[in-house]
């Protein structure tokens, strides 16, 4: 049987206090049964406060990680959008001068442009910017890969598209 008013009372509370203020309860509870028996308190009324508290716990438990799983996922999406970011400055920087020094037939600098500026916290505009230019990257790779230390710049712009997609949540 609940008690309205305490519902009412306790939905106002943060869970931490409630979980909180139940142990400390049962506590008492527990180490004064015997004194509160002729008061009303029966051994049934400290089973269904343990319980009770048994499950805001676990509401508690899942709520905290619930919160550190969407932190850590919105962390990750920073992290890959920045290192994504880093990749296109980098790739618009050299582009130019790549190209004035190896050139490839029907490649200009004008074909590594977004059209506009990619928003700086718009996760499917940096996608949308890596996905449009991965072949270009990839038939640029020979001319770029001395400013990549060798590399190939499409296996780093597959890294970093990777990686944003693994860490957008959308």
């Amino acid at each position: 049987m609940l008690d309205d008013r305490l519902v009412a009372k306790g939905s106002r509370e943060p869970l931490a206090a409630l979980v909180e203020q139940g142990t400390y309860s049962l506590g008492i509870a527990k180490r004064y049964a015997v004194e509160l028996k002729p008061y009303g308190w029966t051994a049934a009324d400290t089973d269904a406060l343990e319980k009770n508290l048994a499950l805001i716990s676990s509401e508690r438990a899942a709520q905290v990680e619930s919160r550190a799983g969407a932190h850590a996922q919105t962390r990750d999406e920073v992290t890959a959008r920045a290192h994504a970011k880093a990749f296109i400055r980098r790739l618009r920087r050299i582009v130019p001068h790549a190209l004035r020094k190896h050139p490839i037939a029907g490649v200009t600098v004008a074909d590594f442009e977004a059209g506009h500026a990619i928003p700086a916290q718009s996760t499917p505009e940096i996608l949308d910017y890596l996905n449009s230019k991965a072949a270009l990257v990839k038939r640029a790779d020979a001319a770029l890969a001395p400013y990549f230390g060798g590399k190939q710049a499409s296996d780093e712009l597959t890294t970093a598209r990777d990686a944003l997609v693994a860490a957008d949540p959308s």
